[in-house]
């Protein structure tokens, strides 16, 4: 196998065409994080984006993106992204440590490793569960299924939208929208949500704005940005920004007007996106890690997304299993309190180098 390292700008009409082959005839291969468009995408906002094509004699076979930082790498996006994977098709053979050596790396950390990855299995240190809606079979089956299941949260969030449209107008999806008013609110809602569960505001960083400006103008055959607003009357009440691939919607930044919190509207706008989901093509919603109150409520499976990291130095191999081991003796010990605050410290200066 030859490998090149080349940068998003330079993938040319042949390799993108290649790059879409795989990943099209790849099931697993099928979220908008796994697209080209999207690593060109953040490569047009971040300098340190590279690509690894990865050749036999019948030409490109594989495609393995990553960001750059010295000799280190991480996932297209960083903490943004929640899908990572090598795409190639599951006959492709090769070993992940000779695969980053190639690169230039030595090491390439992941946290949200996607399961199809068993190339990568004696590297993932832990799992998470990363949930999805399916909606393959329509929303009366979906709404089904969530009845089988006993929850009684779709009727109460149906009893809330009926209200929303009583009180305040008749409710109204907008989808694949690229109205400026709409995206300033998403923005600006979400940055105050960040910043009331004091959690950091990604969207504080340059470049992660300039990359949803740009997202909601995409508009591919497999590749779209995904900006809905839910309007009751002629009021904004909630607004989600993702992003969609094929028939596959990734839930990504969803927010809402906290002054009308008593309404649910996050949860009224999920509802209309799951009903209106064949109308725009969409089978399934991807959700991202983590098993929220939220995603319990409206989720019909799970997959698992591996945690952990290629690392060909000895040292550093050692270093990164004492450091996720410290990391969740933090999160179970009695004394968790006292080291808590340097514990948050550590991690929000991991962040920064994350997002800097």
């Amino acid at each position: 196998m030859q490998i090149e390292v080349i940068k998003p700008h330079e993938l040319d009409a042949p390799l993108l065409a290649a790059w879409s082959r795989i990943v099209e005839r790849t099931s697993a291969l099928d979220s908008p994080y796994f697209r080209p468009e999207f690593v060109q995408l953040v490569g047009r906002v971040r300098k340190d984006v590279e690509v690894a094509v990865m050749r036999d004699s019948t030409g490109p076979i594989g495609f393995f993106p990553f960001q750059r930082s010295q000799r280190v790498g991480r996932p297209v996006a960083g903490r943004l992204s929640d899908f990572q994977a090598v795409l190639a098709g599951e006959e492709v053979e090769y070993e992940p440590r000779e695969l980053i050596a190639a690169c230039g790396l030595s090491v390439w950390d992941f946290d949200h490793l996607h399961p199809s990855q068993s190339n990568f299995t004696k590297y993932v240190r832990l799992t998470d569960g990363s949930p999805f809606i399916d909606l393959s079979q329509g929303f009366a089956h979906y709404r089904q299924i969530r009845k089988t299941l006993g929850d009684s949260e779709m009727k109460q969030t149906e009893r809330k939208a009926r209200k929303l449209n009583r009180d305040l107008g008749r409710l109204r999806l907008e989808t694949h929208t690229t109205r400026p008013d709409v995206l300033r609110s998403a923005i600006e809602w979400k940055s105050q949500q960040y910043n009331r569960t004091n959690i950091t505001d990604v969207l504080s960083y340059g470049w992660v704005r300039e990359l949803l400006e740009q997202l909601i103008f995409e508009s591919h055959t497999q590749f779209r940005g995904a900006l809905t607003a839910l309007y009751a009357g002629d009021r904004l009440v909630a607004c989600h920004l993702g992003m969609q691939s094929r028939d596959v919607l990734h839930y990504w930044f969803p927010t809402y007007d906290v002054e009308l919190s008593s309404y649910s509207p996050g949860r009224v706008m999920m509802l209309e996106m799951c009903r209106q989901a064949d109308e725009y093509g969409i089978d399934r919603i991807d959700l991202g890690r983590g098993v929220s109150t939220f995603k319990q409520r409206c989720m019909t499976g799970m997959i698992q997304v591996g945690v952990g990291s290629v690392d060909r130095r000895p040292v550093g191999r050692a270093m990164r299993a004492g450091w996720r081991c410290a990391r969740e003796w933090v999160k179970q010990t009695p004394l968790r309190g006292p080291v808590k605050a340097p514990a948050r410290l550590l991690y929000r200066v991991r962040e920064w180098m994350d997002f800097k």
